[in-house]
Parts: C-alpha cells; sequence; structure tokens
C-alpha cells in the first residue's frame, strides 16, 4: 500500500493497467494450457504448479515497466523502482523453482515404485529428490546473492572481496568444512547406489524404510 500511495494519480493508473493485463494475459495462457493438459501431463502439472508463481511474475514485471515508462519523475521514485527490482528477483526464483518440481514430477512419474522390480525406480527417484534439494538451495543463495547485488553498497563490498577472493575461499571452505562433508557424503549415497528410498534397514535389531 505505501509503495503505491507513493505514485503519481496517472503513474498509478498506468501501473493498474498494465498488471490488470499482464494478469488477463497470463489467465488466457493458463487457460490453454490446462485445457491442452487434458491430453498432456506435462502441460497439466505445468498448469497446476507454475501458475501462481507465473501470474506473480509477470504482474510485477508489468507493473515494473509501466513504473520505468510512464511514470516520470517523482518523490521516491528510485526507491518504488528498486523495490519492484527486488520483487521482480524474487518471483522469477520461485517460478524457476516451480519450474524444476515440474521437472521432477515428470522424471518420476515415469518411473513407478509402486511394482514388484522398482529397485531401479527407486534408485531414480532417491537421485531426483536429491538433486531437486540441492538445486533448491542454490537457488534461494543465489537470489539472496543477486538481491543484496542491487544494494550499491553491498555491490562495493563485493567487489573489494573480490580482490582477496583467494582468502576468502580458504575462510569459507573452513567455515563450511561439516555442511560440504554431509551434502558430498548425500550426493555419495544418492549415486554410488548404496542407498535407495523405501530400502529396508536394520539398525541394533530395529528395521525400517528409508522414507527421505
Amino acid at each position: 500500500p505505501n509503495l503505491l500511495a507513493s505514485l503519481p494519480s496517472s503513474a498509478l493508473a498506468a501501473v493498474v493497467i498494465a498488471a490488470g493485463g499482464a494478469a488477463i494475459l497470463v489467465e488466457a495462457v493458463h487457460r490453454v494450457v490446462k485445457r491442452l493438459g487434458r491430453r498432456s501431463p506435462l502441460l497439466s502439472d505445468l498448469a497446476r504448479t507454475a501458475h501462481q508463481p507465473f501470474l506473480v511474475t509477470v504482474t510485477i514485471f508489468a507493473g515494473q515497466q509501466a513504473v520505468r515508462g510512464f511514470a516520470g519523475d517523482f518523490p521516491g521514485r528510485s526507491g518504488v523502482l528498486h523495490t519492484l527490482v527486488i520483487l521482480v528477483i524474487a518471483a522469477v526464483a520461485w517460478l524457476v523453482g516451480a519450474l524444476l518440481l515440474v521437472l521432477e514430477d515428470v522424471a518420476l512419474a515415469r518411473w513407478r515404485v509402486d511394482v514388484p522390480d522398482n529397485m531401479k525406480a527407486r534408485r531414480v527417484k532417491t537421485q531426483v529428490v536429491m538433486l531437486r534439494r540441492v538445486t533448491v538451495v542454490a537457488i534461494v543463495i543465489l537470489t539472496v546473492g543477486v538481491v543484496m547485488m542491487t544494494f550499491p553498497a553491498v555491490r562495493a563490498l563485493g567487489a573489494s572481496l573480490l580482490a582477496s577472493a583467494g582468502l576468502i575461499s580458504v575462510i569459507a571452505a573452513v567455515a563450511a568444512q561439516s555442511t560440504l562433508s554431509n551434502l558430498i557424503a548425500g550426493l555419495q549415497l544418492a549415486f554410488s547406489d548404496s542407498l535407495r528410498i523405501d530400502d529396508v534397514v536394520v539398525v541394533e535389531g530395529e528395521w525400517g524404510r528409508i522414507e527421505e
């Protein structure tokens, strides 16, 4: 509300028209993809999973372009544009994460684990789930980094840190040694086929199944 209140009336009207037009366009695309999804599981999953992040991304981007192109100069313009840039970055990251979820569903749909001979399917499921979690973490880290780099002070700090990248990398490696060890161990378990989801394991006389 405060962001919109700082806009002049003409700029606010341009933002509303641009965002409304973007929302209508997205809804039209969604209906087409949803109808096509009756024959395609991929499009059906895409229409269901990516609809909201796609709507938010396109709407915010349209509003940002409206402010940039039609609002002219007004008090707090740089702050409004900066806020919109951050929102666009976050929305794009959400959309990328949703698309990765769709790709995971497509990969897993080919491999059923509710059949007798399901060892290969369980191995693929284990690897896909592990890769998705690593990728989601990477997206979050990259998004935070990109958002921070939109601030001039942080950008200047980043440039100065690059000059001492060797020292920083050593410090970061030591600080993240435990986390990296766990990550590498998890990847090794997943891709060496040592452990799979739904495997039966026995520990100290008690047995159970690997759930995740």
